[in-house]
């Protein structure tokens, strides 16, 4: 097993405690360069970068040919939750991180994703996103972490 396979299956036996107080801190090196929300009628891209705003609004359908459904289930099964709400505030962040996407199989390369996406027309359109690297600082100042 790679590294991301070993890391997804620590947080899959952490989150069958079903404790969201619990959980692994999972790798979030290569993410996609957008925010996404899930509403009741799935779930929507609501923040990019400029070059994608036309991305902005349109629903996620599917993630390098697997059905968002398909991706759920794979993603909640490392998300560490008590209830339906909080794994649907939770879930959207995991969704754009490749290495989670990598590490459960949906994607091969962490470089870029193909995502199928469903306009307000239902007219869908299979884009591909590169993904940006991220790098979490944490500032120290006068003693206080920020």
């Amino acid at each position: 097993m790679d590294t991301y396979s070993i890391v997804m299956e620590i947080a899959r036996i952490i989150a069958a405690i079903k404790d969201a107080h619990t959980a692994v801190a999972l790798p979030r090196h290569n993410r996609l360069p957008l925010e996404c929300y899930w509403f009741k009628e799935g779930i929507f891209i609501t923040s990019t970068l400029p070059q994608s705003a036309d991305l902005l609004h349109h629903k996620v359908v599917k993630i390098e040919g697997m059905s968002i459904d398909d991706v759920i289930e794979r993603l909640s099964s490392i998300v560490s939750y008590e209830n339906q709400s909080f794994l649907r505030s939770q879930l959207p962040d995991y969704l754009i991180c490749a290495d989670l996407l990598v590490g459960l199989d949906i994607m091969k390369d962490s470089q870029a994703v193909n995502f199928t996406v469903e306009n307000q027309n239902n007219e869908q359109l299979d884009v591909n996103i590169p993904t940006i690297k991220y790098e979490y600082t944490r500032f120290v100042y006068a003693g206080c972490f920020m």
